[in-house]
């Protein structure tokens, strides 16, 4: 419902550039809670306010992180937007996304990341470059690239 405080969010935090930590719940579409809890438009309308630092996380992993991430910004007001549900789990997360969990566990704690930074989950000829016998986009006219948000 952050649409209904738009005109607070312009006027009260991000002109002034205040380090305010707005944390969204159920960012994209939200299934069975209905179109009136749906967060797919918060990226059009918040996405042209000045001073404002958007992230989305991807997994449960990036969710923590973020988190730490906003702790420790105080240079202006960011918005963390998380989807509905539960995460992923270790196993898929060592599986598709190529994380190295220490002891097989998600941490418990998350790093800051830096700012305007994004993340490589696939290289050229599988996760993280190891191509075990896959030459997929190995050479440059081969290669696409997938540029996503979040979830």
């Amino acid at each position: 419902f952050m649409q209904r405080g738009y005109d607070q969010v312009v006027h009260d935090v991000a002109i002034q550039n205040l380090p305010v930590r707005f944390m969204l719940d159920r960012a994209g579409v939200v299934g069975n809670d209905g179109p009136t809890h749906h967060g797919c438009y918060d990226l059009a309308y918040l996405g042209c306010i000045p001073n404002l630092t958007i992230m989305s996380p991807s997994d449960e992993i990036e969710l923590r992180n973020m988190v730490a991430t906003c702790t420790a910004f105080d240079d202006g007001p960011t918005v963390l937007r998380y989807p509905r549900g539960t995460g992923y789990g270790s196993d898929k997360l060592q599986n598709l996304f190529g994380y190295e969990l220490e002891n097989g566990e998600i941490p418990t704690k998350g790093e800051v990341l830096p700012i305007g930074k994004g993340r490589i989950i696939r290289k050229p000829g599988g996760i993280n470059g190891e191509a075990n016998g896959n030459t997929r986009g190995k050479e440059k006219k081969d290669r696409v690239a997938v540029l996503s948000f979040g979830t």
